[in-house]
């Protein structure tokens, strides 16, 4: 029998010819996937993949294609205002704008007239025009420093951008020979970057090894080690696997940026510089100009702009230290609580002013005092960098519901209701020109930057510096950074009746394999 394969959710919805294609870029991982967003009548009815050979080819994974139901289900539609005399229940007749910007303005009074603490926390799927906006906020009227839920970028700066990204690129992956995964159970984090080793592996040019906990990849790969002592070994020569690696020609290791989030992540990217600097060629150039021909040291992220956030270098880690005394005045653009890294109780006090900016609600929400509705990427434009660093442009689809609004608008009204001197730009021109002389890659937007090598800030004696990082290596397994696939990476994925139906189908299927006793 042969017969058409069929979207479930689309069928009997709509018909082709009454849908608007808007060209867009995915935001439910870190690949950036180009995607089509089909609409009716302000709805989204249907999410189709474009076809780019550099990124996903013609594919898209089955979170980006059926997550979209997410977009109207647990949305906030208007600002929300608590009231003052019932804390428990919503202020009816000041939840709007104006009353908004107001109760805002009279906590911020209350902060500085007390010399009490601003705090300022963005989501890792933020796109850059958002995080900008309030980053200049927060820098200008409390001097306190943005801090990102996302990947970090190592003890040598956002400057050095080759430590934190995919440096092969996607489609250069392709053309290694032997690849190393570290800690990454690339099934869940990258399913289309899983499907390029897979077509280079069964054509028989390529071999895959694993360090971490053993995944399904649907294709066979030879598990090297469990712990970050497979690492220290293959670093100092006495795995079975350094052979392989020094004749390679092509080799490439791929490391989640997850295992850099750990109390030794800085001892890990050590180790890894001096795999690479002892095998000698996964760092290649060309003999006559020196240009760098391949870099096979790789950062896998998982969420949608964690490098972007990077590349804007105006954003510092969260910090999640547990004697931190919560803030007074706790500012929340795009974070959900599965994003904390800490309990909610720890990252708000119980006189903590509490400003939520979001399009979906959970229970950060229920915590704040003040609720701004923001879009979602299908209903605005933003600068998203994919984990190669490749940066690229999300354009809305639909307006946002009710009484929503575009978020950095969100945060360049409120500058001009609660500061003195209101943020220097009007409209998406300038604050792009604005991001413009911030972010070098957006010169070459749809195409990967160039990525700057250590050795070229630091000198040739990087790989000594590297490989002398203080600290020991933890000999705890490597944990993933993805439990379920369908529901872990983004509030519309954990909103979506789709994709929590296959969460609970699927929930005996896992994309980890019982370790072998």
């Amino acid at each position: 029998m042969m017969g058409a394969l069929t979207s479930k959710p689309y069928s009997f919805t709509a018909r082709p010819w009454e849908l608007k294609d808007t060209d867009t870029v995915d935001v439910m991982d870190g690949m950036g996937a180009s995607i089509k967003l089909q609409t009716k009548g302000g709805e989204v009815m249907r999410v189709v993949p474009r076809e780019n050979d550099a990124i996903n080819e013609e594919w898209i994974n089955d979170k980006t294609r059926f997550a979209y139901d997410g977009l109207k289900r647990q949305r906030l539609t208007r600002p929300l205002v608590r009231s003052v005399e019932k804390p428990g229940s919503w202020d009816s007749t000041g939840s709007n704008w104006r009353g908004a910007f107001a109760r805002i303005k009279t906590a911020l009074e209350k902060q500085r007239a007390k010399g009490g603490s601003v705090r300022a926390v963005c989501g890792p799927s933020t796109d850059l025009y958002s995080a900008l906006a309030l980053s200049d906020f927060a820098n200008q009227y409390a001097d306190v420093e943005l801090e990102s839920l996302g990947s970090t970028g190592g003890s040598l700066g956002a400057d050095i951008t080759s430590q934190y990204r995919f440096n092969s690129t996607i489609l250069g992956i392709e053309t290694a020979d032997v690849v190393l995964l570290v800690g990454t159970p690339l099934a869940a984090e990258s399913p289309l970057l899983q499907t390029r080793l897979r077509k280079m592996f069964l054509h028989g040019e390529m071999d895959v090894y694993s360090i971490g906990m053993p995944s399904d990849l649907t294709f066979p790969i030879a598990q090297a080690g469990l712990t970050p002592a497979t690492l220290v070994d293959i670093a100092e020569g006495r795995h079975p696997l350094c052979a392989k690696l020094a004749e390679a020609e092509r080799p490439a290791i791929v490391v989640s940026s997850q295992i850099y989030k750990r109390q030794d992540g800085e001892a890990l990217k050590g180790v890894i510089e001096t795999i690479a600097a002892k095998s000698g060629n996964f760092r290649q150039y060309d003999k006559e100009t020196g240009e760098l021909v391949w870099n096979g040291v790789n950062t896998l992220h998982h969420n949608a702009n964690d490098v972007g956030l990077l590349d804007l270098g105006r954003c510092q880690p969260f910090d999640d230290s547990a004697d931190r005394e919560a803030a007074d005045v706790l500012y929340l653009l795009n974070v959900t609580a599965a994003d904390l890294p800490v309990p909610i109780d720890q990252l708000i006090g119980p006189n903590t002013f509490v400003v939520f900016q979001g399009h979906h609600g959970d229970e950060l929400a229920s915590r704040a005092d003040v609720v701004l509705a923001g879009a979602a990427f299908s209903e605005k434009n933003g600068v998203y960098v994919n984990f190669e660093g490749r940066a690229q442009l999300a354009r809305n689809a639909i307006v946002p519901p009710v009484d929503a609004r575009v978020d950095w608008k969100i945060v360049r009204a409120m500058s001009e209701a609660c500061a003195d001197l209101p943020l220097a730009y009007d409209t998406e021109e300038e604050i792009h020109e604005r991001l413009a002389s911030l972010v070098p890659t957006l010169e070459c937007r749809g195409k990967v930057s160039p990525s700057i090598l250590p050795e070229q800030l630091l000198g040739a004696d990087y790989a000594k510096i590297a490989a002398s990082t203080p600290g020991d290596v933890d000999c705890t397994p490597f944990r993933p950074a993805i439990h379920d696939f369908h529901l872990d990476g983004h509030i519309i994925a954990r909103s979506s009746q789709t994709m929590a139906k296959a969460s609970q189908e699927l929930g005996d299927h896992s994309n980890f394999l019982p370790i072998a006793q």
